[in-house]
């Protein structure tokens, strides 16, 4: 299949759009506005369904600000006035005036190691789920087979 592709020749038209280390997206449509950090410069840009956040105050870390806006708290808070359709809608009138609490950076640097400990535990959980089923599968055969 074919793909269209836009040319974009307005140099500040990229330079906005383009995304950059430590920009935080956020999805404006679905059932949730979940948000994510860039890490990495890639030649990406973002597109009419994301939210691209900029950090313009040294206090708050990026990542601080990803677990935020992904809080069930804030979650909630960004959908009590989303548009209503088929498919759900986060406006940006809806997440200017959310007022984010700039706790100490240090709190900030533990709270994001705390949740990438958790992505970490998740993901290690996921992998073994199967090598455990496959355990207790060949451990129920034996004893079904050998007794």
């Amino acid at each position: 299949p074919s793909q269209e592709r836009i040319r974009v020749d307005d140099p500040k038209t990229i330079a906005r759009c383009a995304l950059r280390p430590g920009d935080v997206v956020l999805a404006n449509r679905g059932t949730r506005a979940k948000a994510g950090l860039i890490t990495e410069a890639a030649p990406v840009v973002a597109g009419g369904q994301f939210f691209i956040l900029r950090i313009h105050d040294q206090r708050l870390l990026p990542g601080f600000l990803v677990w935020f806006l992904n809080h069930p708290h804030t979650q909630r808070k960004l959908f009590e006035e989303s548009a209503v359709s088929v498919v759900k809608a986060v406006l940006a009138p809806q997440v200017r005036p959310l007022e984010v609490p700039i706790p100490p950076r240090q709190v900030q640097s533990q709270i994001t190691e705390l949740l990438a400990l958790r992505a970490k535990e998740k993901h290690l959980v996921n992998e073994s789920e199967p090598l455990k089923s496959q355990l207790i599968d060949l451990t129920l055969f034996q004893a079904a087979t050998h007794s």
